[in-house]
């Protein structure tokens, strides 16, 4: 006679394991997606120059970068409470990390991704660009996280190209924490490399913010000569 004890999968079951790497990646593409089609929005109507104070010629863009940050990370840490809280209790989802221990990668995880938004939101023209170009790549990111497809079977180059997201670290360090009861010190690598992701994307929407600002003030006082002709 024997008992057996399934540690970190009591269900043994593909949904169990999968699911808390899917909710890591629908908090970054839905994020991604939104900042992306608010950016588009402000693009399309040419709102971003109204950022910088009538009359200011240079303006350092990281109080925008922070400000945005802030609005957004205070949204998703309600939609977070709510996933972490309610929805795994509701669907019995393994909860072995410390309340502390998640609180804390989770909002390294955030700001890598609001960074990432921003930083991406410049590019877009128009609103639905940010919907119909990053809608599509969540399967692949989520593949490339290395949780619903074997490391083993991924080419090394594109291995390394899947670390440019936050989801591939977020990933294997949430499930390490909440699933596994890993603790922050155990996790640290990937909590370094979101630190990175923060800094270097941040840098990126700072650089980016900077640029859109410059081109609308610029297209503005070329028709304000026009309109004076």
């Amino acid at each position: 006679i024997y008992q057996s004890h399934n540690l970190f999968n009591p269900y043994l079951g593909y949904g169990t394991f999968v699911m808390p790497a899917i909710i890591m990646v629908i908090i970054q593409q839905t994020m991604l997606i939104g900042i992306g089609m608010i950016g588009g929005t402000w693009r399309e109507f040419g709102l971003y120059h109204k950022l910088c104070p009538a009359g200011r010629r240079r303006m350092s863009t990281l109080p925008i970068v922070l400000g945005r940050g802030l609005v957004y990370a205070l949204i998703y840490a309600v939609t977070c409470t709510y996933i972490l809280g309610l929805h795994y209790k509701l669907f019995h989802f393994p909860m072995n990390g410390a309340t502390g221990a998640v609180t804390l990668f989770m909002a390294a995880y955030l700001a890598a991704c609001i960074a990432m938004g921003i930083a991406v939101s410049t590019l877009f023209r128009y609103r639905e660009n940010s919907l119909l170009l990053l809608l599509w790549t969540s399967i692949p990111v989520l593949m490339l996280s290395g949780v619903s497809y074997p490391r083993e079977g991924i080419p090394d180059w594109l291995f390394n190209l899947g670390q440019l997201f936050p989801s591939s670290h977020g990933v294997n360090g949430f499930i390490r924490i909440q699933s596994m009861g890993a603790s922050i010190p155990e996790v640290f690598a990937e909590i370094k490399w979101l630190v990175i992701l923060t800094v270097v994307y941040g840098g990126l929407a700072c650089i980016g913010i900077h640029q859109v600002i410059r081109r609308e003030q610029r297209q503005l006082r070329d028709r304000t000569l026009e309109n004076e002709k």
